[in-house]
């Protein structure tokens, strides 16, 4: 995966050329990540949401975010090192939300993190300025904010399926977790689950 990251005034931004994968991320510090696609985007689930062109992935500090990446595609992830959750946004402190946003404003914040890529790569000199460097943190913030404001962003539900999966895997997490020393059974596991412990077989 071929990146490009840099930071200035408590922001992390990242143009990602990303590969087909499965990725876990859970967000240990405390800050806020929001990820939108830079350009067209196919056959990607993030959280057991099919992401989209005008889709915006939000989570904070506390957050699990599984994707399912299954093919190539261009993302702009923006790291803040505030809780944004505590400023207004929507909370997403326990699992990342993706929400849907008016496709002008996501054409817009693609615009304006292009630029700001640019600007770093050809003058990066000019964020030595606190000023500078404030006043393009606050563009960033604003538009992120415009696209989740509640009259503009719906929050997509996860599939059935991937909800069913995730409640199965933090059970059996949690279990682990209060036996730490503990030997167990795969039968003793299946039953805490209520499911059958027999092998799943395909022909």
């Amino acid at each position: 995966m071929r990146a490009l990251v840099f930071s200035f005034a408590g922001v992390t931004i990242a143009l990602m050329e990303r590969s087909p994968q499965y990725a876990v991320l859970n967000i240990q510090a405390r800050r806020t990540l929001v990820l939108s696609a830079l350009g067209p985007v196919f056959d990607v689930t993030i959280n057991g949401v099919r992401f989209r062109p005008d889709s915006i992935l939000l989570g904070c500090k506390g957050a699990e975010i599984r994707s399912v990446e299954g093919s190539g595609w261009v993302a702009g992830g923006v790291s803040f090192d505030d809780n944004m959750c505590e400023k207004g946004w929507p909370p997403c402190c326990t699992t990342g939300g993706v929400f849907n946003c008016d496709p002008a404003i996501a054409e817009s914040i693609r615009q304006r993190l292009w630029a700001v890529a640019e600007i770093w790569v050809e003058a990066r000199e000019r964020f030595a300025d606190p000023a500078f460097a404030a006043q393009v943190k606050n563009q960033i913030v604003a538009l992120y904010e415009q696209a989740l404001a509640p009259d503009r962003a719906q929050e997509a539900p996860p599939s059935n399926l991937y909800r069913s999966h995730r409640d199965i895997v933090r059970s059996v997490e949690d279990y682990i977790d209060k036996r730490p020393a503990a030997r167990m059974l795969s039968r003793e596991v299946s039953m805490m689950l209520g499911v059958s412990a027999a092998p799943c077989t395909t022909r």
